[in-house]
Formats: structure tokens, sequence, C-alpha cells
């Protein structure tokens, strides 16, 4: 064996030898759950804690299926109108 080649195969013993482990990747089953749509609405809209379970649910399935050519204006009618809703529930 030539003594470059030596030198080469005692190298890689070192390096490996010397190399820290690497860190495993958390379990899926620790990975933080995803928010569900209520849970990104109230983050979203604070105020809708005041309305109703259900009551949140119709209005995250009305920002979620609203047309996506609905005009700003109609966009915030439809919030405000269930801002109103939530302040008069509270």
């Amino acid at each position: 064996m030539s003594e470059s080649l030596k030198n080469s195969s005692r190298v890689a013993e070192q390096s490996s030898a010397s190399t820290t482990p690497r860190r495993k990747r958390p379990s899926r089953a620790k990975a933080k759950p995803i928010m569900d749509a209520r849970a990104k609405v109230i983050s979203a809209f604070p105020w809708a804690q005041n309305l109703s379970y259900t009551e949140q649910q119709q209005f995250a399935e009305e920002l979620a299926h609203h047309p996506r050519d609905l005009p700003n204006g109609q966009l915030e009618a439809l919030i405000v109108s269930w801002k109103n809703r939530a302040r008069h529930a509270a």
C-alpha cells in the first residue's frame, strides 16, 4: 500500500472518530399541533372569543370561503358585521 493511501485512510479514521454525533429530529408525536380554524380566527380576531362556538365556526367558514373577487369594502363589511355581533354577545 502506498504511503499516500495509508495517510488518507488514517485521516478518514481520525475524522470519523472526532465528529460529534448528529442530533436526532424530534418525533412527530412531540411536534406542535397545527392550529385549527377556530384558533386561527381567534388569534387574528380576538373579539371573536365573545361569539359562541358555532358562530365562531360560521365566521371562519365565511372568511375561508368568500369569493376571491369580493371587493375589500365588502370583505371589511363582513368582518365588521361579525364584530358587531360579538359586541352584542358580550
